[in-house]
């Protein structure tokens, strides 16, 4: 028995290496569109811890984050169809039925299990998922926030009522009302006074996090498995918002991927 969980260890090991470099081959793909385009991102989330803390992918983690801001996202879209290859996949809240709020470039030839709460489910494949990143009202911050959260555990609350009964539909229109009054609330503020913060659109951004948008831009460069990315002018600050003592890491018993299992993730790519 001792043998046969080493042998299953060393493999899901494996797998997650194999899922990383193929996540990797994406990102590869992507900044090359970036580059040619002069479109702007930068490396985000658990993707730049990695960068400043272990020069490459977090070790137990199988998914990489890229934050871009909306208009170079949006140039991004309109030009990516003519440069990704066919077993690249684009996938945007449109053509996804809105289930999430990113753009992801997942490889098809690839698929992923995980746990949904409790549930083993399939998952599309891996992925490089890209957050649109907008300019945020510069009032206080504890103020902004406030708003934030309240705009996304809105959205949050009306998009998982999928049952139609009285309580049901009494509580999806009143966060319907409630997200459309804390986006008036939010883009007045913004219109008043913008430009000092920036960050993931507010309908993605449960914790409320902000940027200085010093700490972006100019955008630097960071090393990550061996090639160069786009990063934060100020990584340390930015991963602080995120994460505050960034550089201590987790218990062990967390340091565990997301997903599962990882099936077929090195098959070669369609050419």
């Amino acid at each position: 028995m001792g043998n046969g969980n080493t042998y299953l260890q060393k493999s899901v090991e494996a797998n997650l290496r194999a899922t990383q470099l193929k996540i990797l081959d994406i990102l590869l793909l992507f900044d090359g569109i970036c580059r040619k385009y002069g479109l702007r991102y930068w490396l985000d989330g658990g993707t730049l811890l990695g960068a400043v803390r272990h020069q490459g992918f977090i070790p137990w983690d199988d998914d990489l984050d890229i934050g871009m801001p909306s208009e170079d996202l949006r140039r991004f879209l309109e030009v990516a169809s003519q440069e990704i290859p066919t077993h690249i996949e684009l996938q945007t809240r449109k053509n996804a039925g809105g289930y999430f709020y990113c753009v992801r470039l997942y490889d098809k030839n690839s698929f992923l299990l995980g746990k949904d709460g409790i549930h083993d489910v399939a998952f599309s494949g891996v992925c490089l998922e890209i957050f649109e990143f907008i300019s945020y009202p510069s009032f206080a911050l504890k103020l902004v926030k406030h708003i934030t959260r309240k705009i996304c555990i809105s959205k949050i609350y009306f998009n998982a009522l999928h049952r139609i009964t009285g309580s049901s539909c009494v509580k999806y229109f009143f966060f319907r009302i409630r997200y459309g009054e804390y986006w008036l609330i939010w883009w007045i503020l913004t219109f008043l006074r913008g430009g000092k913060y920036i960050s993931n659109v507010p309908y993605n951004n449960v914790y409320g996090i902000v940027h200085r948008v010093r700490d972006i831009y100019p955008l630097s460069e960071i090393g990550f498995e061996g090639h160069t990315f786009n990063c934060p002018a100020n990584p340390d600050g930015y991963l602080t918002d995120l994460y505050r003592n960034y550089m201590q890491l987790p218990p062990e018993e967390k340091q565990k991927p997301t997903h599962t299992l990882y099936v077929n993730p090195s098959l070669s790519d369609e050419k």
